[in-house]
């Protein structure tokens, strides 16, 4: 029956006799014991190879048989636990962490070494915080840059020093950090060169100079800070041009508040000279003529009106009219003429009425 069944099992074996069942028997139940399932196949074969029948013999094929299959079913569990692991393994190199961890997970359902499990969820930590801190680092970066090209120069600044505590070996996080400062010392330079020519449009003389030293300071381009050194020459030449034309002008209307003809227009005929181009000279120049012209009329209405008076005075009524319509070329106000005419008027009657009395006066002696 052994012979029988053996060769259906585990094949024709070819064997040596044995020296005995029980040395056989001790000897298969030795390797069934280490696990040893294939020397103990050699040795069940001996032993049915000879002629004694022995149920120990049965039941340790069944062990056998067994104890393959549970090997080999143990060999496949490990093949697909190493495929697994392999997989988890590409998938992390991928950073597909979620599939690598539910490869790891399947892993282990399969009897994988913990310590080989542990290790590699360790790896899947790992990666995942380096992938967190390398998209804050990229998000960083990007903040920086946009900050920068806006010119946010701190804002700027504090994005990249965050990104390189991230990645302290970042070459590009320094560089950034470097082109920051470049860009805001140059952006100082251009704000003090702007300084300096808003200090010398308003005035300002003084504080351009002292924008001017700084900005040789922080090496701003030579020929503007010339340029602009030329430029404050000039306009404080101009400063002082100004301040003689302007003395000139105030000098001017004084005199002319005065009716100092002459003085106000001496004055601003020379502020002319230093400005040709000013209106307000040539304004005054206008009003000057044009004050003299009325103090000269004013002058000839008072003369007109004295000579008025006084021929009225003594009585010459012609030559008082005579001069009321030199009065009336004039053009005076209606209130000097209406007056003017109402005394000729009232003199005239007064003196008509004396030489009648006289007259009579006369012939009655």
């Amino acid at each position: 029956l052994y012979k029988f069944i053996a060769p259906s099992i585990f094949g024709d074996p070819q064997t040596p006799a044995p020296d005995s069942m029980e040395q056989i028997v001790r000897q298969l139940e030795n390797r069934l014991n280490a696990g040893d399932y294939a020397a103990a196949k050699t040795l069940l074969q001996e032993g049915l190879a000879t002629d004694a029948l022995d149920q120990r013999l049965l039941d340790m094929a069944e062990r056998i048989k067994t104890g393959i299959q549970q090997q080999e079913d143990a060999r496949a569990a490990d093949k697909l636990v190493a495929e697994k692991l392999a997989g988890a393994r590409e998938q992390l190199a991928a950073g597909e962490y979620e599939t690598a961890s539910t490869l790891i997970a399947e892993a282990s359902q399969l009897g994988a070494d913990q310590t080989q499990i542990t290790a590699m969820e360790g790896e899947i930590t790992l990666a995942r915080e380096a992938d967190t801190r390398h998209q804050q680092y990229t998000g960083l970066l990007g903040e920086s840059r946009a900050a920068l090209q806006d010119r946010q120069f701190d804002s700027a600044e504090q994005a990249a020093k965050e990104a390189l505590l991230l990645k302290p070996e970042s070459t590009e996080a320094k560089q950034l950090i470097m082109g920051i400062e470049e860009s805001r010392v140059a952006a100082n330079r251009e704000q003090v060169l702007v300084a300096i020519e808003s200090k010398i449009s308003a005035g300002q003389y003084g504080g351009a100079l002292t924008l001017i030293a700084r900005a040789k300071q922080l090496g701003a381009d030579q020929a503007r800070i010339t340029a602009m050194e030329q430029s404050l020459t000039r306009a404080l030449e101009a400063v002082d041009e100004q301040q003689q034309y302007a003395a000139l002008v105030d000098n001017s209307r004084d005199a002319l508040e005065n009716e100092d003809f002459d003085e106000a227009e001496q004055a601003a005929k020379e502020a002319l000279l230093l400005k040709p181009e000013a209106a307000e000279a040539k304004q005054l120049l206008v009003d000057i003529e044009d004050s003299r012209v009325a103090a000269s009329r004013e002058e000839q209405l008072s003369l007109l009106q004295d000579i008025i008076n006084h021929a009225l005075d003594e009585g010459d009524i012609e030559k008082a009219q005579e001069t009321f319509v030199l009065l009336n070329n004039e053009n005076p106000a209606e209130s000097i003429v209406s007056h003017f005419g109402t005394l000729i008027s009232s003199r005239e009657t007064e003196l008509e009425k004396q030489n009648a009395f006289e007259k009579y006066f006369s012939l009655a002696k």
